[in-house]
């Protein structure tokens, strides 16, 4: 998506300056898989996420806010996509919840990574030029039925 696609959806974070837990928990209307029964089950299916999810993938995130740049990258999201959400949002929550809008609304070559998923968050999260938190990669597999991620060196 050209950056210049992004002015709406950029405008929200000149407008919105009140924290996303104002707004009401959505919930995942696909059904629930079980946990993989190994860690080598690589034949579990991710569950897609979208824009419905935003209020809890922000919700595992807000702690590293100051990432943001590093985790939108390692979303895949272009790099003018998020020099527009820099100049266009005042702070890290705010430019935090727009990557991660920007990435549910899949504004990045999903043919070539995958649609956004609890999966590629936990990559992005572990990931050293991402969020570059191991810790809170795991947490979120678990929360979320997902296999970790392998450690990085």
């Amino acid at each position: 998506m050209p950056a210049e696609d992004l002015s709406s959806s950029s405008a929200f974070c000149k407008q919105q300056q009140s924290t996303v837990s104002e707004a009401a928990p959505v919930t995942t209307t696909q059904p629930q898989q079980p946990p993989p029964t190994s860690s080598s089950d690589s034949t579990q299916q991710p569950i897609t996420l979208d824009i419905n999810d935003l209020f809890e993938v922000h919700s595992e995130l807000c702690n590293v806010a100051a990432e943001w740049k590093g985790l939108g990258l390692a979303l895949r999201l272009h790099p003018g996509t998020l020099d527009t959400i820099e100049a266009d949002c005042r702070d890290v929550q705010s430019r935090l919840r727009e990557v991660l809008t920007q990435w549910l609304k899949k504004a990045y070559d999903t043919r070539r990574f995958g649609a956004p998923s609890w999966q590629l968050l936990v990559a992005a999260v572990a990931h050293p030029a991402g969020g570059n938190n191991p810790a809170l990669a795991l947490t979120i597999a678990h929360n979320h039925n997902v296999t970790p991620p392998p450690a990085h060196n």
